[in-house]
């Protein structure tokens, strides 16, 4: 088995570098116009610039990678995805040695997303919803949306819509649209084992400030809407949409094997912040959208399956939930990102058994992993810039960890 998965491994190897000289030969030859056009409604652009992202991947693999159990998950990959010949039939028209990108859009109240990419004559699409619009291949990927090609290409009038640059010289990008006008840039670099994320100041918003405990995790971010949304949560979406948002201090979780039930205790904190006066009876309409989840809200508490938390309305807009009522500060910063990660997989009093089982489930395994190899998550330096650092642990590679964590949720959720 060892053998198989070592010839696979240099099999891939000699494959990829193939795949780089040809890779860069075609950016030597690739056709100047690096234009891509976005309707006028657009909010949200994501840009995947393929030599500066999979020449540092495949380096990495070829070079710096010591791990074996990577070797395994490629191998595995591809013996089970990359080599399926009926799928490589049913790809979209899109070139991929050129830059691609993901398209959000918001027409009469919906998101909609469309992948985007120079369009490739020899490929064929799985499905009619695409369309050609100088010379970029457009697909429709969002969940529940009706295709009709004439309403998209119609977004795409030149009265009704911008350009804007599809090559960029970071790995990946995330822009930010607010009447065709970028109002903030994400740009993710990858170097050895550090993940650099760079972006500009926001308006201020409210969030929580670092508590006492020198053990947490902190997420705060502002809220871009549009994500992806279960169609089984579609009576909740106007409230979710109504978020501009969240702050969170998280110190992990307690297993607690109550008489009638058994129940999971979050240590946590939680500040969300909404657009709109946002009243108890909505945020309970979210709860309740989970079939699992029992509510009850009480004057000053709320109990969510029998764990308890205190409960706040800061003020018609701001609701608090948590545990140690941490001070609240603003911020201009739009994300924030800081603390210990592993505290994210940490549940106390499982008990061997139940702790065994539960690192059985791939997707929990896999976070533990991933937080498990993060060494410091930082704010570094840059002129006019924010900028959040992601360093990983002596031999863990960036670019492995988060190849890892990609595959291994494709292999998870593939159709």
């Amino acid at each position: 088995m060892k053998l198989a998965l070592r010839i696979v491994a240099l099999l891939f190897i000699f494959i990829i570098w193939g795949g780089v000289f040809a890779l860069l030969r075609t950016y030597a030859v690739s056709p100047k116009d690096k234009s891509l056009r976005c309707p006028s409604n657009t909010i949200g652009i994501i840009k995947i610039n393929p030599r500066a992202l999979f020449g540092q991947v495949l380096f990495d693999f070829t070079f710096r990678n010591k791990d074996k159990k990577m070797l395994e998950l490629v191998s595995k990959f591809l013996q089970t995805n990359a080599l399926r010949k009926e799928e490589t039939q049913k790809g979209i028209p899109i070139n991929f040695q050129e830059e691609i990108a993901l398209i959000k859009i918001k027409s009469d109240n919906q998101m909609h997303w469309l992948i985007a990419g120079r369009h490739s004559p020899n490929g064929k699409s799985k499905d009619e919803s695409g369309f050609v619009y100088n010379n970029t291949y457009y697909q429709v990927i969002a969940e529940n949306v009706e295709y009709d090609q004439s309403f998209y290409k119609a977004l795409f009038k030149s009265s009704n819509g911008f350009s804007t640059s599809f090559s960029e010289a970071a790995p990946v990008v995330y822009d930010l649209y607010e009447n065709q006008r970028m109002v903030n840039r994400y740009a993710f670099n990858f170097n050895k084992n550090k993940v650099t994320v760079h972006f500009a100041r926001s308006n201020p918003y409210m969030l929580l400030s670092t508590p006492k405990n020198p053990d947490f995790f902190h997420l705060s971010s502002t809220i871009n809407k549009g994500s992806f949304l279960p169609s089984k949560y579609n009576n909740v979406k106007n409230v979710l949409d109504n978020l501009s948002s969240f702050s969170l201090n998280y110190y992990g979780a307690r297993y607690v094997e109550d008489v009638e039930k058994p129940y999971l205790d979050f240590d946590m904190d939680l500040l969300l912040s909404f657009s709109k006066p946002t009243s108890t009876a909505s945020l309970n309409k979210i709860f309740r959208s989970f079939s699992d989840v029992n509510v009850s809200f009480f004057s000053n508490e709320l109990d969510i399956n029998g764990a308890k938390f205190l409960y706040k309305s800061l003020n018609d807009s701001t609701i608090y939930i948590g545990k140690n009522r941490p001070q609240i500060e603003k911020t201009k910063s739009p994300f924030q990102l800081y603390g210990n990660p592993s505290v994210l997989t940490r549940i106390e009093g499982l008990g061997i058994l139940k702790q065994s089982i539960l690192e059985l489930i791939p997707e929990y395994r896999t976070l533990k992993d991933f937080s498990q190899s993060v060494f410091d998550i930082r704010p570094g330096k840059a002129d006019g810039e924010q900028v959040i650092e992601i360093l990983f642990k002596e031999n863990h590679l960036a670019s492995m960890e988060m190849v890892s964590v990609l595959l291994t949720i494709t292999s998870l959720y593939q159709g």
